[in-house]
């Protein structure tokens, strides 16, 4: 793909300047910048359907972010871009892992308060859960996010409607369809 040739010609010149650079700080610059396009080609190989090279990729990514860069919110979301990968490849286990690690930096970071970043952190590990079959911890998820987007957006949001339909197909999951449907209907008036 187009976009998967220049990242990678952005990070060969990224990496150029990297090793060219004499400041600690312009190398940590220059390391956050190769981590984030180490990302955007993940992204693309996942697209692709290239799922070992985005391993590789996000994986070399989730190093230089807490190793080098020491950024925790970067490598927050490339744990969630792993945990992507991770389901993809039906290793929920995995996934639920990197989707965890990534909830706790977010949560930390955001001081336990409500944040739109919390909410996908949860979203992720109600996912996983729902693909693990654990339905009563994915809707323990996806109703914590569905309340935290409550606070943080109007009722009439998309947001809050992605939440209702992910709490009401997870009713449905359990079983609950008249549950399950009035989530899925609230959701439905939010949309049009």
């Amino acid at each position: 793909s187009k976009a998967l040739e220049y990242y990678t010609k952005f990070l060969d010149v990224v990496k150029s300047r990297s090793s060219s650079s004499d400041q600690e700080n312009d190398t940590r610059v220059n390391f956050s910048a190769i981590a984030t396009a180490l990302n955007n080609i993940g992204l693309c190989y996942i697209h692709l359907g290239e799922l070992e090279k985005a391993l590789r990729v996000f994986e070399e990514a989730l190093e230089i972010h807490q190793e080098i860069c020491r950024d925790e919110q970067a490598a927050s979301v490339t744990l969630l871009n792993l945990g992507l990968c991770y389901k993809q490849l039906g290793m929920y286990e995995r996934a639920l892992e990197c989707n965890t690690e990534a909830f706790e930096i977010t949560r930390r970071l955001h001081n336990n308060g409500d944040h739109a970043d919390i909410c996908v952190c949860l979203e992720n590990i109600a996912a996983c859960r729902d693909y693990m079959h654990d339905y009563v911890a994915a809707l323990d998820c996806y109703t914590t996010s569905l309340e935290m987007r409550h606070r943080l957006y109007k009722d009439d949001h998309p947001k809050v409607a992605a939440s209702l339909n992910n709490v009401g197909m997870c009713l449905m999951n359990m079983g609950e369809r008249t549950k399950a449907l009035e989530h899925l209907l609230h959701a439905l008036a939010i949309y049009k």
